[in-house]
């Protein structure tokens, strides 16, 4: 539907507000780590966070994914091709295959 400039807006979420549910969720998502981070039997005593890095260490497709959350993929954009500036671009092909714990392992082409 498009609608004629100067249309007055009617409804929906007021721009720049935060979306409830999703801090509702988080919020109760970041309360259930601090119970079970409490309970030494499941937890073993140590924090969400750090077993999920220590599953990082035995996984590396763990690791990756952490990785990918914590460090912003590098954006390009004409700027970055204009000018003077020598460009290097590298690309790395990769596989992955199951190693005898089932776990994904990336195997680097030459």
């Amino acid at each position: 539907m498009v609608f004629q400039e100067g249309h007055p807006k009617y409804g929906g979420k007021i721009k720049g507000s935060k979306n409830k549910v999703s801090q509702k969720l988080f919020d109760e998502f970041l309360d259930t780590i601090s119970e079970v981070e409490e309970d030494k039997q499941i937890s073993k005593g140590k924090s969400f966070f750090k077993h999920i890095i220590e599953q990082g260490y035995s996984d590396r497709t763990v690791a990756v994914a952490i990785l990918k959350k914590l460090i912003p993929d590098r954006i390009f954009n004409k700027m970055d091709f204009e000018g003077d500036r020598d460009i290097k671009v590298q690309f790395e092909l990769v596989s992955t295959e199951e190693n005898e714990f089932g776990d994904r392992v990336i195997r680097r082409t030459t």
